[in-house]
């Protein structure tokens, strides 16, 4: 298990709507944390129990996020961040950093 927190930038942050964590197999939501003008709403961190998830970066939209990827596989090595790049496009990064 890892506490997980949250770090939003990139030049499209303010469209993006909210950001989902899946298990690695996608059949299971690990955390959801929704984002306003930019900012992530709760800076508690979240405890999610895998190495390996998927995470979405949904932007506001719907034309923002069809056909463009923003899901990444991200593996977590103990406490840390989630660093969301938000470029829209299909530009978005995500990074752990422990």
């Amino acid at each position: 298990m890892a506490q997980i927190t949250f770090d939003l930038s990139g030049t499209k942050a303010t469209d993006v709507k909210r950001i989902v964590v899946y298990s690695k197999d996608k059949s299971q939501e690990l955390a959801t944390v929704q984002v306003t003008d930019g900012k992530i709403e709760s800076g508690e961190p979240h405890i999610i129990d895998a190495t390996e998830v998927y995470v979405v970066v949904i932007y506001k939209g719907l034309l923002n996020n069809v056909g463009k990827k923003h899901y990444y596989d991200v593996k977590i090595i103990g406490n840390g961040t989630l660093v969301i790049g938000a470029d829209g496009e299909g530009n978005s990064r995500v990074n752990y950093r422990g």
